[in-house]
């Protein structure tokens, strides 16, 4: 069962320079604490996508994941992105959690945030029927978390068996 949570790294209204100092701190002390040997994380979303509210959203992130890369090199410690839709197929069964919109349409800004959010009460639903979030838990972010995770562990956790010997041969 793996150990999971949310944290707020600064303060609401902080500057967003602050953020990667207080996200390398909190990766180093993870990495010290359970000394992982990789770490898999989403991968930021490129520019052209329209989920970023604004442009501190989307420094915010590639700060995050740049003292992420950087603690993790320090540490030795092998860092991989996931992809949201490859990892929440893997954990979920699909991709997303309403139908994609024919080619050509465009969808408006409510249905990107219905979709948003459907793909959220998804995620967390998963974490919950698998035991990994209680059920009064509605922490979207640690619902995430817990799918990237187990993506990880699925997808670069396998060990190869070792040899089945079912007897000795004799000499």
């Amino acid at each position: 069962m793996p150990e999971s949570g949310s944290v707020q790294l600064i303060k609401s209204g902080a500057p967003v320079k602050d953020l990667p100092a207080a996200g390398a701190a909190f990766v180093r002390r993870l990495i010290k604490t359970y000394e992982p040997s990789l770490i898999v994380r989403e991968a930021p979303l490129p520019p052209r996508f329209n989920g970023f509210s604004n442009t501190k959203t989307f420094v915010s992130q590639h700060f995050l994941h740049g003292a992420v890369i950087a603690i993790a090199g320090f540490y030795g410690v092998d860092d991989v992105d996931a992809d949201v839709t490859t990892w929440r197929k893997f954990f979920c069964g699909r991709s997303t959690a309403n139908p994609a919109s024919k080619r050509g349409v465009m969808k408006s800004s409510r249905q990107k945030t219905e979709d948003r959010t459907a793909n959220k009460a998804m995620v967390l639903h998963r974490a919950k029927l698998l035991g990994y979030l209680p059920i009064g838990c509605e922490d979207t972010d640690r619902a995430d978390a817990c799918g990237i995770w187990e993506f990880g562990c699925g997808t670069y956790g396998r060990a190869a068996p070792a040899p089945l010997v079912m007897y000795e041969a004799c000499a």
